[in-house]
């Protein structure tokens, strides 16, 4: 029997693998220009979408600290507050300015800081 030796694309994919699992996620343009990422905090998911724009962040800071954040650059920017609520489960917040609109939600998960950006177009 004759063992073959492995192509070198799926040699290459394999030894890829891993660091493309560990590869850091950019904040999008479109979201900069509205709110700054929180500090010291990693991209875990960034998308597009017809709708707006979704982001994901991990954060150390309990999630009343980066709520606050969020809510200080918001309203900072004239970002009118809609809604905001508090649950054991953690923080959410919407805010609209002119057509956009900004949803914040902010919970604990896993000793970290789970944090979710919403940006789109007021319906």
């Amino acid at each position: 029997m004759k063992i073959s030796k492995p192509a070198p694309l799926l040699l290459l994919c394999a030894l890829l693998a891993p660091a493309l699992a560990l590869a850091q996620v950019d904040y999008p343009d479109e979201m900069a220009q509205v709110v700054a990422q929180y500090p010291d905090s990693t991209v875990e998911m960034a998308m597009k979408m017809q709708q707006g724009t979704q982001v994901m962040l991990r954060a150390k800071d309990e999630p009343k600290k980066v709520f606050g954040f969020y809510k200080e650059a918001l309203g900072g920017d004239g970002w009118e507050s809609q809604m905001e609520m508090a649950q054991e489960e953690g923080i959410q917040g919407h805010w609209v300015k002119g057509d956009r609109m900004m949803h914040v939600m902010v919970t604990q998960d896993e000793g970290e800081t789970a944090v979710m950006l919403m940006l789109g177009k007021q319906p």
